[in-house]
Formats: structure tokens, C-alpha cells, sequence
């Protein structure tokens, strides 16, 4: 950006010193002006246009701003995945997530709801008697929770090649650990034994869940994945139900050992 001179005649350098030297101020206001915009008052010079200049700023990177709908952590992608599943599916299906590390970071503690609702319903609703009971009934419901979890991925793993999907551990994770979120986190109304049948009527969305998210997840053709949803969810139900009732069924072995002691039990 170039300036023209101020003055016009002798001594100003201008093409005109024969006429005398004088101000011409239509010239001088529009030097002004564009002086002002080349280096502000009371700050470096402008970096997008003098990045080389003393003072001048090299320009910054701009980073990219997250798509929207993404992030919220844990709880944002449950609302995503509970209110709009057909959306967020694949999203789920594009992101890389290493089968042990979604199951530690998401399968762990979202597991854990049930056992501790449970054993402060029992603490509430039947007394300190039944707390070894409720303590042991939660600690082994957990862990055989989580291994049913896990034993569900297996499977869903090993039936992809029969129903014309893609084997792949990582992806039947991806689809057990979200699929299943609804029925973990109703069971929280374990609370109350009067609220477990609501808590049941929830969990039946996970099926839902499961029936969007197979054929996305496995890549299992149309005409084959209504057959393989089936077959993985009893796979599913039958695990999580057993490890309910032999939860059930190890705790009540306790009591009633502690309660009886070395007592022989009529037959």
C-alpha cells in the first residue's frame, strides 16, 4: 500500500517542485487514513496483511469447531442414543472404540446401578436383618452381570458369518454395551419392589435398541437381520435372567445359613 507525498512543489519530492511547495489536503486526509489502517494506534501492526513487519502477529490457526449434536460425554450420548437411536447408530458405528475399553469406561458402571438400588431397597424396606443378604444378592448380580455382558458380545460376535454380517469383537461390544443401557438404567427402580415391573417394561426398549443398531453395527443384510436380533436377544435375555437368579438363589444360601447355622434343615 503505497502513500502519495503530502505536498506538491519545491522540495516535497513530487514531479512538481517547479510550481512551489504546498499542501494538498485531500492528498494528506487520505494518507492519514490509510496510515491508521496500516498500523493501529496503540497496537502491532496488522498480521494479516505485514506478518513480516517488527511487531506484526503471524495469523492463528482456526480450529474446527465439534459437529453439532456431538460430545456431552456419558449422559449426552445416552439422551442421543435413547431419543433418536436411528441417528446416533451410526455414529456409534463410526467411531473406533477398543471392545476392553468400552466395556471398563461404559459396561462397569453403568452395571452397577441395579445392585446398588437394590441394596438400598432392602436396607429401606426390610431392615438391617436381610443386609448380609442384600449385600451378597448385589455383589454376585454384578459380577454375573457383567459377565453376561460379555458372554452376550461373544455371541453376537460368533453369529454374524451365519446371518450374513461381518465378524468383528469390537462392533458386537459396541452394540451389547449400548443396547443394553435402557435396562441398566431402569433398573434403578429396584429401589422399590413395587416399581420392578416398571422397571422391566423399560428395559424391553433395549430390544429396540438392538433391532436398530444390529444392522448398522454387524453389517447384516435386511432380509437377514430380523433373524439374527431374534436370536441374540434371547441370547441376551436368558444370560441377564440367569444372572439374576443364580444371584438370587447364592444369597438366599447365605441367609439361610447364617439365620439356621449348623441347624439341619427338614427335607
Amino acid at each position: 500500500m503505497s502513500l502519495m507525498p503530502d505536498h506538491v512543489g519545491t522540495g516535497c519530492g513530487c514531479a512538481t517542485e517547479r510550481a512551489g511547495c504546498r499542501v494538498d489536503p485531500i492528498i494528506a486526509l487520505r494518507n492519514k487514513s490509510r496510515t491508521k489502517q496500516r498500523r493501529p494506534k496503540g497496537g502491532p501492526s496488522m498480521a494479516s496483511e505485514f506478518p513480516d513487519e517488527p511487531g506484526g502477529v503471524p495469523p492463528q490457526p482456526v480450529t474446527p469447531s465439534a459437529p453439532a449434536g456431538a460430545g456431552g460425554g456419558m449422559i449426552g450420548r445416552i439422551q442421543r442414543l435413547v431419543l433418536n437411536p436411528v441417528s446416533e447408530w451410526p455414529a456409534i458405528d463410526a467411531e473406533p472404540m477398543p471392545a476392553k475399553s468400552l466395556f471398563l469406561s461404559w459396561a462397569v458402571p453403568l452395571a452397577a446401578i441395579g445392585p446398588i438400588a437394590a441394596v438400598i431397597g432392602f436396607l429401606l424396606f426390610a431392615g438391617s436383618f436381610f443386609t448380609t443378604f442384600a449385600v451378597i444378592y448385589a455383589l454376585v448380580w454384578y459380577a454375573l452381570s457383567l459377565a453376561a455382558t460379555w458372554a452376550m458380545a461373544l455371541a453376537v460376535d460368533a453369529l454374524a458369518p451365519n446371518f450374513g454380517g461381518a465378524k468383528n469383537f469390537d462392533q458386537a461390544m459396541k452394540l451389547t454395551c449400548f443396547s443394553l443401557t435402557p435396562a441398566w438404567l431402569a433398573a434403578v427402580l429396584s429401589l422399590a419392589p413395587s416399581l420392578a415391573w416398571i422397571g422391566l417394561l423399560i428395559g424391553l426398549y433395549s430390544i429396540y435398541l438392538l433391532w436398530v443398531g444390529l444392522p448398522i453395527l454387524m453389517k447384516s443384510p435386511a432380509d437377514k437381520a430380523p433373524g439374527y436380533v431374534v436370536v441374540a436377544g434371547i441370547i441376551g435375555m436368558i444370560l441377564m435372567f440367569a444372572a439374576h437368579e443364580i444371584a438370587v438363589q447364592i444369597a438366599a444360601r447365605f441367609l439361610i445359613s447364617s439365620v439356621f447355622g449348623g441347624m439341619a434343615l427338614p427335607t
